[in-house]
């Protein structure tokens, strides 16, 4: 990866009991490289962890459309209980802010 001068952080998340925690650190990376050229990519073994990282950083970070952020999730995946209860939560963990 250093020879394409790429970077690359990893978020470990249980699959069934992601944490509040892995929102804040995976914000953290993504707010520490704006600025910089070129294109961030997240993802998962599936790519459903990502789906939903993504979703939630459109919404809460970005200030993007619900709605449009929220179809382009369900497109990957649509989200078990666990994760559903998941966006719930960092959702409303930012919202009170």
């Amino acid at each position: 990866m250093q020879s394409l001068d790429l970077s690359y952080y990893n978020v470990q998340v249980e699959w069934e009991d992601p944490s509040l925690q892995n929102f804040i650190d995976y914000v953290a990376y993504m707010n520490s490289s704006k600025g910089n050229e070129g294109i961030t990519l997240t993802h998962c073994r599936l790519n459903w962890r990502g789906a939903v990282f993504t979703y939630l950083y459109k919404v809460t970070q970005l200030n993007e459309d619900e709605a449009k952020a929220k179809k382009d999730m369900l497109a990957i995946w649509q989200p078990n209980e666990t994760w559903q209860d998941y966006i719930d939560e960092v959702t409303e963990f930012y919202q009170s802010k």
